[in-house]
């Protein structure tokens, strides 16, 4: 799941349904670092398209990260891609993926969109009893400031062209699910509760789209935005229930590709991701000059983004006169 977005929401993009602070939790793919469920050396599920998987992880280098995109689109022709990220945490010092997606894919996909969907939930949907839930939540998953600046300008830019943007919604007896007998928040109840909504979203979407067609001419295209769990296409059997993709394929006549955004010095020593068999090619092609599209089974890409890319230096206060 993705970090925290303030009231700033509602001035800059006036989406009223998350008017009030958002919770965007980010996952790693098949398992989640925080404890809530422990990685599995279970080998993946097998797929369930009859598309031919590549005998070993195959990867192919691009001047850009929308470059690299706009070839998966181009190669299988999605009607839904779930982009997932490998989260960042405090005291990172390169650029997320988050800041990557808004600055270099966000802009050349929106003229394709007809449909967001971010993982996000109202913070105060519920009272002190949600506030409370995800004052917890934001709490362990360490997210950074800039998180909640990078998600209101993906949600900001996408409305301004022309994109609807959709969001997560829990009630007051979602947030009671989750909570354990100590009144403690149960993460993978809340993990199983997120993919399921994310699922609902995006179903409700494709109906929309079934029954209306597209808002404009050539927005085909609908995403999801989140953390590389949720939008696992081949998940580990124990996640398995932690993904929203094997259905949503389903639904969208498998026509859903997933991709997932990796910052090379963010991944580098992930022990669960080293086990992967793509992890060699990953060591071979990052690059402080291109972006590497690893094709890991059929529908299912990941894109290793530059690597160096610093922060930039926060800026220095003013000096009174």
């Amino acid at each position: 799941m993705l970090g925290f977005v303030g009231p700033m929401l509602r001035r800059t993009s006036g989406l009223a349904a998350v008017a009030a602070a958002l919770l965007l939790v980010a996952c790693s793919r098949d398992g989640d670092h925080h404890g809530a469920v422990a990685p599995s050396a279970d080998p993946p599920a097998p797929a369930t398209t009859d598309d031919a998987a590549p005998a070993a992880p195959a990867a192919r280098t691009f001047a850009t990260a929308a470059e690299a995109v706009q070839a998966v689109l181009d190669q299988t022709h999605p009607r839904v891609v779930g982009f997932g990220e490998q989260h960042e945490l405090r005291g990172a010092t390169v650029q997320s993926a988050l800041t990557r997606f808004d600055r270099d894919i966000a802009p050349a996909l929106i003229p394709h969109l007809s449909d967001l969907i971010v993982e996000i939930w109202a913070r105060d949907a519920c009272g002190d009893k949600s506030a409370a839930v995800n004052h917890n939540v934001q709490q362990m998953t360490q997210r950074p400031a800039t998180t909640e600046n990078e998600v209101v300008k993906l949600m900001t830019m996408t409305k301004e062209g022309g994109v609807q943007n959709h969001v997560i919604h829990l009630s007051c007896a979602d947030y009671d699910s989750i909570l354990d007998g100590k009144g403690e928040v149960d993460y993978e109840k809340l993990l199983l509760l997120v993919t399921d909504r994310l699922f609902q979203v995006a179903n409700g979407v494709l109906t929309a789209r079934d029954a209306k067609g597209p808002p404009a001419p050539g927005r085909t295209l609908i995403a999801l935005y989140g953390g590389a769990l949720h939008n696992n296409l081949y998940p580990y059997q124990s996640t398995a229930d932690l993904t929203y993709a094997p259905r949503l394929s389903k639904r969208a006549g498998d026509h859903y590709v997933e991709i997932d955004l990796y910052v090379p010095e963010l991944i580098e020593n992930d022990q669960l991701l080293r086990s992967e068999d793509w992890y060699p090619v990953f060591q071979k092609q990052q690059s402080t000059e291109r972006v590497a599209l690893i094709q890991r089974g059929p529908r299912s890409y990941i894109l290793i983004l530059r690597k160096g890319l610093a922060k930039p230096a926060p800026a220095a206060p003013a000096v009174p006169r």
